[in-house]
């Protein structure tokens, strides 16, 4: 009767792999890959940012994750192309980074159609967890003795993230397009 009793689709999962340093979330982020071209499902590598694309452009091509003897299709796309809402249903779809709105992350996880969770890949070094004490994080994780390789994943994590990122969608007026996510926050954040 007129779809008011419908439940809602279950929210797509995203998962945040959040590591000490940029140095260290590409390193990891590159093994995964390799890890993955075992099985037979296609990899795609969604970027939000210009900046984030070149540099795993370049990182792709120096480490030759996307060579060897298998039949795996390797993509790394831009998000504001869209070329990431045509594949199939047998993919793995991999975040090379995040984007501090709520929405936008929401909007890739409702289109991912490949089975299981998005894994997005983060570190403590960018500007959108300096906008909430990065460097104090590190600091705690230094403490509890948390190696440089390993990452921070928990359910507790992911809703602080996005708990941050309607945060900040809330002060955002006019989204200003950029090609960093410093630039990004400085144009769309006001402090």
């Amino acid at each position: 009767m007129f779809g008011l009793f419908k439940s809602k689709p279950p929210k797509k999962k995203i998962d945040y792999l959040v590591y000490r340093t940029e140095v260290a979330k590409y390193k990891m982020m590159v093994d995964d890959i390799r890890k993955k071209f075992t099985s037979s499902k296609d990899i795609i590598v969604v970027c939000f940012f210009k900046d984030t694309y070149q540099q795993l452009q370049k990182l792709f091509e120096v480490s030759r994750v996307n060579q060897g003897d298998h039949d795996t299709r390797f993509s790394l796309l831009m998000h504001d192309e869209g070329k990431w809402k045509t594949f199939g249903m047998d993919y793995t779809m991999i975040l090379g980074d995040i984007h501090p709105m709520a929405s936008v992350m929401q909007e890739v996880a409702d289109s991912h159609n490949g089975e299981g969770p998005l894994t997005c890949y983060l570190s403590f070094d960018n500007a959108f967890f300096n906008l909430f004490g990065g460097e104090r994080l590190v600091t705690l994780l230094d403490r509890l003795g948390l190696e440089e390789y390993e990452h921070i994943s928990h359910t507790m994590v992911d809703k602080s993230i996005e708990s941050a990122q309607k945060k900040i969608e809330e002060k955002v007026e006019f989204q200003k397009p950029a090609s960093s996510i410093d630039e990004w926050m400085q144009l769309n954040v006001k402090k």
